[in-house]
């Protein structure tokens, strides 16, 4: 694998934390094209995403330092969030409670959006996890095997990146009403992490790992929220919408 992308006099440039950059911009572009194209007002959405993202690598970092505390020997390690380091589900809970917080007024609306926007970026946020290689993987000596390792993170990319090209034709084509797309979105991931993270060596709890527990926790709250969804519209008489 590769940490570190390059070297500039002495500095090191880190993959994990480029491709976290890259995760952002791609992130705000998707998000501004499809607001765009409903007509959503994209006044200071730049700095609200901007915010969604800080939520979300702080939320990332919290739950990394409270399930691998062992790793780090000083105060000072838990900072250095460049070197990688931090847990997607974590991440996605602090982004998703800064977009209610921001989007609160009008949140309906910017979800499918969002939900696009968010796929986008876990495809090449992932990208950075696997050059900097900080998920141990299981053993594996097939054909698909990467250092005797399965591609767990590999996988998950590929994923996420035809998440996301499903997501985009159906948000442009309109298929769906507004709101359920996101959770269709949610949904996806959490199957995707099921799937994959029998790949990676995780803490094992009841024969499943960590990632998948929450990946159906994820399915759970998707379907929940598809219900709550269903309910608000029939309340506000927005079935066609």
């Amino acid at each position: 694998m590769y940490p570190i992308l390059f070297t500039i006099n002495g500095i090191n440039f880190y993959s994990y934390g480029f491709f976290v950059a890259m995760a952002f911009l791609t992130c705000y572009m998707v998000m501004e094209k499809m607001t765009i194209k409903k007509h959503l007002d994209v006044k200071f959405l730049f700095e609200k995403m901007l915010v969604v993202l800080f939520a979300g690598i702080i939320g990332a970092r919290i739950l990394y330092v409270i399930l691998y505390y062992d790793q780090f020997l000083s105060l000072a390690d838990i900072f250095k969030i460049w070197q990688g380091g931090m847990v997607s589900f974590g991440g996605i809970l602090g982004g998703f409670v800064a977009l209610i917080i921001l989007f609160r007024k009008n949140l309906l609306p910017y979800l499918d959006a969002f939900g696009v926007a968010f796929i986008a970026a876990a495809a090449v946020w992932r990208i950075g996890c696997f050059m900097a290689g900080d998920h141990p993987q299981i053993y594996s000596d097939a054909w698909f095997a990467i250092n005797h390792e399965a591609p767990a993170i590999l996988m998950e990319i590929i994923c996420s990146f035809i998440g996301f090209i499903i997501a985009y034709t159906i948000f442009c084509k309109n298929k769906l009403k507004t709101g359920y797309l996101f959770f269709l979105i949610f949904a996806w991931y959490g199957l995707t992490r099921i799937v994959v993270d029998q790949y990676r060596l995780d803490p094992v709890y009841m024969s499943l790992k960590s990632g998948q527990w929450a990946g159906i926790f994820m399915i759970i709250v998707a379907l929940i929220g598809v219900i709550l969804i269903k309910i608000y519209k029939n309340k506000k008489g927005l079935n066609n919408e």
